[in-house]
């Protein structure tokens, strides 16, 4: 069973889009979305 986090991350990758890019969109800072 996949995490929260191994979830976004798989997406995230499938979009070709990097932490720096979400932290941009979501203004949620890149050490955050790390921990996740």
């Amino acid at each position: 069973m996949l995490t929260v986090g191994e979830i976004l991350r798989r997406e995230r990758e499938t979009k070709g889009l990097k932490l720096s890019d979400i932290e941009k969109k979501t203004r949620v800072r890149e050490k955050f979305l790390k921990a996740l």
